[in-house]
Order: C-alpha cells, then structure tokens, then sequence
C-alpha cells in the first residue's frame, strides 16, 4: 500500500511524505502553491513506487543518481558533485549498495587519487547518500560512519614578501589583473569573492569593500 501527505514548514518549503508498505519517504519540495505541491507529491508517489525494496536492488551509481536529482544544494556544491562524481572508480559504482562495507570503502579511499581536502568532502557528499538510503529503509546502517578519508594535510604557509606582492601586481598583463591581484593581496578575498565585487560593493570615500556574493566557473555549469 502507498500513501502520500503534505506538510507546510514555517520557512514556507512543503514535506512531502510517501509511505509504502510500512516504509517512510520524504522530501522538502519548494512550491508556488499547494496545488503545485499536490502535483510534486503525485511526481514524488510514481517515483517512489519503482524504487527498489532494498539495497541488494540498486547499485552505487543508481543511489548516487537519485540522490543527485533530489538534493537541496546550492550551484557551487553541485559543481562540486559533478566535478568529483566521475573521478569515482567503476568496481565502485557498479558494486550493491547493500554490499559496501568499511572494506570496500577502505579500497576507495586507498585508490583514490583525490588530495585529502577533496577524499573528505567526496566522503562528507557520499555519507549524506547513504544516509537517504538508510531513510529510504534500502539499508539498516551506513558505512560511512565507521572509517574517514586520509585527514587533509596543512601545508606550511609562505607569506610572499612586501616586494614579491608589488612585483607580481606590476607583472599583470592587463590594468583589471593588477587591480584584482591589489584586492587579493590587501584583503585576504578569495578569487570567487573579487569576481563577485560590483561597483555597490565599493566604497572608494571610506575605503571599504563589501563582500556580498562569490562567482564560480566550471565547464559543465558555466558561470554561478
């Protein structure tokens, strides 16, 4: 049997719920209206109705496929998924999810060629995974909570000079270059942040910089 409800949140988002043979499904939906809302739920009911009753049905790809489609990420962590999904290794999205063990994961981690920053924010993005699939009722418990990727290493910080600075601005092949390299060096701004700089943010009388938004670009999303 299948059953389906809406809830309305104080942040205005709506959850959905769908219940199948005793198994709960949710999903915090953004709609106009609730009429709206009542269509995603009809979406939301076929879409559960052809998942598999448990993990030994779906492989990794196919968790990460519905995780990915139903997600609530902002661009920049999206990019970031399709920038680190591809990177993982056949043996591993092909294998059950029911099967992945801290051995298996063991192996991914031992076998990844990812810097250690990245193996911890790929471990972080495929725990939430697991964590829907352990919602989802595909699996009693996850992996994830019993190993973690090699702890990112802190390289030692090399502070150029007062003189290589002036150097490397006076190196800049373009004026916009050089003004960009001139706000990195004297307010510690990321590169996303100076791209995301408008002329509302400045203010050239009080000598003052705003940071209100950070621009990405990758090839698949283009500019976010």
């Amino acid at each position: 049997t299948m059953r389906g409800s809406i809830d309305k949140l104080p942040s205005g988002a709506y959850r959905l719920r769908v219940m199948v043979d005793g198994r709960r499904h949710r999903r915090i939906v953004r709609a106009r209206t609730r009429r709206e809302a009542q269509l995603m739920l009809a979406d939301f009911v076929a879409q559960v109705g052809r998942l598999p009753a448990d993990g030994h049905g779906i492989s990794v790809a196919q968790l990460l496929a519905h995780h990915q489609r139903h997600a609530d990420w902002q661009a920049t962590t999206r990019a970031l998924w399709d920038n680190l999904m591809p990177r993982l290794p056949a043996w591993f999205t092909a294998t059950s999810v029911a099967d992945v063990r801290v051995p298996t994961l063991a192996r991914l981690w031992a076998e990844t060629d990812l810097s250690p920053h990245l193996a911890a924010r790929l471990h972080d993005m495929l725990a939430a995974a697991w964590k829907h699939a352990v919602a989802a009722g595909w699996i009693a418990s996850s992996p994830f909570a019993s190993i973690r990727p090699p702890a990112p290493r802190r390289a030692p910080i090399r502070t150029p000079t007062a003189d290589q600075v002036r150097r490397v601005i006076a190196a800049a092949p373009v004026p916009w270059q050089a003004v960009a390299f001139t706000v990195a060096a004297t307010t510690g701004m990321r590169r996303g942040e100076i791209a995301g700089l408008q002329w509302a943010d400045v203010d050239l009388e009080r000598g003052e910089l705003v940071v209100q938004r950070s621009i990405a670009y990758t090839p698949r999303t283009g500019v976010i």
